[in-house]
């Protein structure tokens, strides 16, 4: 392939003309990158150009880069341009799976790797409506429901093992599992970067990091995510690569889709819930019943997505297999068992993977004090730590959400 460029906004816009002409027309264009340092878009990876019509049409001209910086380290991670063709095939997946739930594409240049896609700016990414306490009533029920039916249908009790190892191929590891195990095990957890650290925590992180039984658990997750290949996974379920509005939801930046654990997703998504929490519950500036109230709010969807998610996984193993399978019963209760144990320590590892400067979400990017951003950070260091040393022991995901509620009165 020939020297790899990234479009300017102009040439987005004139490429969009060419490719689309009966979606552009003959009128001028405007063209607006999205920068990923802003409120909407949490990206460091993904060039985003806006291009609108004078008539008010938009849609989005995605690019991806061919690296990350991971800033805790001062160094760039490659990343393979195949995950442009992943994205494509992951949504248009999803889409035949649960209609309405991903971006319609409307063109797709694997050579140059473009993508461009429905414009969701109309819709709210949910990480901003959580940071303006908003509330969708649709939200934990579609996601829960997204995340059930992709992954029974994309597992081997639904495929036959041709048909599985088929979709292994499409969906095939790449450079991206390596970046993710860096990420959330290694670097969070095994070597932390302590510089890149509130200095006010730093000390607690390397206490945690340090204690035997959490290092052979986050090793055992590691090892469980480098290897365990259950179903389709997004890989980067947070929540904002979700757009939401009163009527649902809607899940993109889908190009680390690979195979995994089913647990995975379910963890990172709940993880940035949980970061939520946290960060709001250490704002002095809002009004202690506004707090506790929005932060049931939050407690209650990541009890509604993991139920829905179980509800719906449990009605698709039915319908397919039927009451006759006498496998059913004892094999689906140790599966759900071991499930959310795994959910539980990805929950923890993904959120201390957040607590590095370059990697705080919004939530915490907000709290500008030190000592303030210091007090919502012991909040997740300590659910981290009841989760990977007594994680195991929790039958219901509301277990959680109990020790949450205690960790705060403590």
């Amino acid at each position: 392939m020939e020297a790899y460029a990234i479009l300017s906004p102009e040439e987005a816009a004139e490429y969009v003309r060419q490719a689309l002409p009966g979606f552009v027309g003959n009128g001028p264009l405007t063209c607006k990158r999205l920068a990923g340092d802003s409120r909407s878009v949490d990206g460091h990876v993904n060039e985003i150009t806006r291009v609108a019509t004078s008539d008010g049409r938009s849609l989005i001209l995605k690019q991806l880069m061919p690296h990350v910086r991971l800033a805790s380290h001062g160094e760039f991670y490659e990343l393979p341009l195949t995950r442009m063709a992943v994205e494509v095939h992951a949504l248009r997946f999803w889409e035949r799976l649960c209609p309405g739930t991903t971006p319609q594409i409307y063109h797709w240049d694997d050579a140059q790797k473009l993508l461009v896609m429905e414009d969701l700016g109309r819709l709210c990414l949910l990480s901003e409506s959580i940071l303006e306490r908003r509330r969708f009533p649709e939200v934990g029920k579609q996601l829960g429901e997204f995340l059930g039916k992709t992954s029974f249908y994309t597992s081997e009790f639904f495929l036959s093992l041709e048909e599985k190892q088929q979709m292994q191929n499409t969906f095939a590891d790449g450079k991206t599992k390596p970046f993710w195990n860096h990420l959330f095990f290694q670097s969070a957890m095994l070597t932390p970067p302590l510089e890149a650290v509130n200095p006010l925590v730093r000390g607690e992180l390397a206490e945690l990091c340090a204690l035997s039984p959490v290092r052979r658990e986050v090793e055992r997750l590691q090892e469980r995510y480098a290897w365990q290949r259950q179903c389709l996974i997004h890989s980067d379920l947070h929540t904002s690569n979700v757009f939401a509005d009163e009527r649902g939801i809607k899940v993109f930046d889908a190009e680390y889709a690979t195979y995994g654990p089913v647990a995975f997703d379910l963890g990172r998504l709940l993880s940035s819930l949980i970061l939520s929490y946290a960060a709001l519950n250490a704002k002095d500036e809002v009004p202690e019943a506004e707090k506790k109230e929005y932060q049931e709010y939050l407690l209650d969807l990541i009890e509604e997505i993991y139920q829905e998610f179980d509800d719906s996984f449990q009605t698709a193993w039915e319908g397919h297999f039927g009451e006759s399978n006498p496998f059913q019963s004892p094999y689906n209760r140790f599966y759900r068992q071991e499930r959310l144990a795994d959910t539980l320590g990805f929950i923890a590892c993904a959120s201390v993977g957040r607590l590095c400067d370059a990697g705080l979400p919004f939530d915490f990017k907000e709290l500008t004090d030190p000592q303030v951003q210091a007090a919502g950070q012991r909040l997740v260091l300590r659910l981290a730590k009841e989760l990977l040393l007594y994680g195991k022991k929790m039958k219901e995901i509301s277990e959680l959400t109990a020790c949450l509620r205690r960790l705060v009165q403590a």
